[in-house]
């Protein structure tokens, strides 16, 4: 009875014991599932075939397939970096390999090149002042323009240009003056005036070109007028520089200020004490208002003579008073 007992529960339990080996082996995956599958390789080269490249090319993702497509990213990092964070830039004149005279300046400032197109254009203007000023001939018989500016040209030393576009048909006409050598102004205004045409300074060059163009054409230029004026406060200053400008309008090209429709404007300015007058004209104007200015001032530098006052009767002589004693 006991043998019997034994024997069935000893059953029992390596049935139980097996079962749970299936259980534990059933759920581990087999070496099989878990080794993968070795490629089919070619006999010739031992390579995969075209079919399962093609395959194998299909099961990558698209990420994947760009990553092997294109060239690495990452640059190789210089040996050293051009500067460090906090130091200065270096100098782009600077530069140890090229010779000194290979060296390229850096440009001016800006207000260094203004400052240097204004001292340029206004030793220009002078230049052509002076031309203008010189002794020149006026002797000429059927001479076109043309051949008289390049006479011009070579006798005075500035660049005078044309208008060809406004002066068609005006250079081949032929010019006749005799007249006493005077001013190159002199000569120019005359000979203009014949052909109906005017002058200007322009693009540090004397040029000739219609009478509307020269005198639409304006420049503006400050005066010194203190020597003009007297030493006064402001508003006196201001009155007497409206007086001035009074003389000058009504004695200078009347007929070419704003007052009058005329283009040319004249205005006042008195800035820390100094008396000013600012004009917009054409270039004759603005020299004939120079040497207007000029005359004035020698003319209130040139000293009055003295006048002696008539003599006056001498003073009656006091007597002493007489004693009463006689």
């Amino acid at each position: 009875m006991k043998r019997s007992r034994f024997f069935w529960s000893l059953l029992a339990g390596g049935m139980v014991w097996g079962a749970m080996v299936l259980a534990v082996r059933g759920t581990e995956p087999s070496a099989e599932k878990l080794a993968p599958a070795a490629p089919n390789q070619s006999v010739c080269s031992g390579e995969a075939t075209a079919r399962q490249s093609k395959a194998a090319l299909a099961e990558e993702s698209p990420v994947e397939q760009r990553k092997a497509e294109s060239p690495s990213s990452e640059l190789p990092k210089p040996e050293s970096a051009p500067w460090k964070s906090g130091e200065p830039l270096p100098s782009i004149s600077a530069d140890p390999t090229l010779p000194e005279q290979e060296q390229l300046p850096l440009p001016a400032p800006p207000r260094s090149l203004m400052k240097q197109f204004m001292e340029n254009s206004q030793k220009a203007e002078i230049a052509i002042w002076k031309a203008l000023a010189e002794p020149s001939e006026a002797d000429f018989a059927d001479t076109p323009l043309r051949d008289l500016v390049a006479y011009w040209q070579q006798r005075h030393k500035i660049p005078i240009c044309v208008d060809r576009k406004a002066l068609e048909g005006v250079e081949d006409r032929p010019i006749t003056i005799h007249g006493k050598a005077t001013s190159f102004r002199a000569i120019l205004e005359q000979v203009l005036d014949e052909l109906d045409l005017g002058w200007m300074i322009r693009h540090e060059s004397l040029w000739i070109t219609t009478r509307e163009r020269a005198d639409e054409f304006l420049v503006t230029r400050v005066y010194a007028v203190d020597h003009l004026v007297s030493d006064s406060a402001d508003a006196d200053a201001e009155r007497e520089l409206e007086k001035l400008m009074e003389v000058i309008t009504e004695t200078i090209r009347p007929q070419s200020w704003s007052d009058v429709g005329g283009p040319g404007t004249i205005k006042p300015l008195v800035l820390r004490g100094k008396k000013r007058l600012v004009i917009e004209q054409s270039w004759p104007v603005h020299l004939a208002i120079s040497e207007f200015l000029e005359e004035l001032a020698q003319s209130v530098a040139e000293p009055t003579p003295h006048r002696k006052s008539p003599p006056m009767p001498p003073e009656p002589r006091a007597e002493p008073p007489s004693s009463p004693n006689g």
